[in-house]
């Protein structure tokens, strides 16, 4: 039965998405062209993601033979950053066995020098290479890389589709469902967004009539976008337009739409799932500006079948993608 081989000592810490210690080792014995040897090497890596560019961080120690160093990388793929630990890794072992290699020869290998008195040849010990310096050194013979080459980040705005959904109460009967779609522009510290909203119809009854009331609507919000790292804060207002449209029941009935016309202020968090995708919770208020009536019979003998309340609330959940967000 064939022993293996035991695992370097590598340690290796990052966040979610990032490559794991497995994925450096196995970075680690491509760069060397062979498996580290036990005890040959000791790598402590630990990357920790920042909001600015560039977002992954990383300090490494490392310890090949009697030498330590640590150093800190930085680069806006995680995967680069292990790419760069294999290098640094390869480079030290190299210096190691680089200066393994320089061992003094046997005594048949010296190098006559005339002496100044007389000519005398004198023989003098010589260290020379051993069979693998050539190799080392030409391994090692290449600048020293500290960190690994940065990806140039688009300094263009990025682009968000989000599609949510929740409970809403106040602009129709009772409690209803609100649907939303929208599209919008990101910067760094803002949000521009455009926002269709469809609240799904609810049914108001008095007496013999009733009024079943809908909402199609669509909105722009401004927003500040505030947290850090896979948090964000996104605190919103914004200006709603639309129809709210009642197919009304009873003597005299016919469909009406009023207008709908509303004032809105959201606040939210968005949990970045992933680079380009996030979870959405987000508590809106509308205050209306416009309160559409619904009536039915004579003017002087009409009954109110519905009218909204001066404000309503949504509590949205959705998912969202962000193509190209440099958050």
């Amino acid at each position: 039965m064939v022993a293996q081989a035991p695992e370097p000592a590598v340690v290796w810490e990052a966040p979610r998405g990032c490559p794991d210690a497995d994925a450096l080792r196995r970075a680690i014995a491509l760069r060397l062209a062979r498996p580290p040897g036990d005890g040959e090497i000791e790598v402590a890596g630990q990357v920790v993601r920042h909001a600015a560019a560039p977002r992954y961080r990383l300090t490494l120690r490392l310890r090949v033979g009697g030498d330590s160093q640590v150093r800190t990388l930085a680069a806006e793929r995680c995967a680069s950053l292990v790419d760069a630990s294999a290098l640094l890794v390869a480079l030290a072992v190299a210096d190691a066995e680089r200066e393994a290699a320089l061992v003094p020869v046997a005594v048949d290998a010296v190098e006559e020098v005339e002496s100044s008195e007389g000519g005398v040849p004198v023989e003098v010990p010589v260290e020379v290479p051993g069979p693998r310096a050539a190799i080392v050194a030409a391994a090692v013979d290449e600048p020293e890389v500290v960190a690994p080459p940065v990806a140039t980040r688009s300094r263009g705005p990025g682009g968000l589709v989000r599609l949510s959904g929740g409970p809403e109460y106040g602009a129709v009967p009772g409690v209803t469902g609100a649907v939303g779609l929208a599209v919008g522009v990101l910067w760094r510290r803002a949000r521009l967004e455009l926002q269709g909203l469809y609240l799904a119809p609810r049914t108001a009854r008095r007496f013999d009539s009733s009024a079943r009331v809908s909402v199609l609507a669509g909105s722009v919000h401004g927003c500040y976008r505030a947290g850090r790292g896979a948090w964000e804060l996104p605190l919103c207002g914004g200006v709603e337009l639309g129809g709210q449209r009642a197919r009304v029941e009873g003597p005299g009935a016919r469909p009406a739409t009023g207008l709908w016309a509303a004032a809105l202020v959201t606040a939210g968090v968005a949990w970045h799932v992933h680079a380009r995708v996030s979870v959405v919770l987000a508590l809106q208020g509308a205050a209306h500006l416009t309160l559409p009536q619904y009536e039915l019979g004579a003017a002087e003998q009409a009954q109110t079948l519905f009218r909204p309340q001066p404000v309503s609330g949504r509590l949205l959940v959705g998912l969202e993608w962000r193509p190209g967000d440099g958050w």
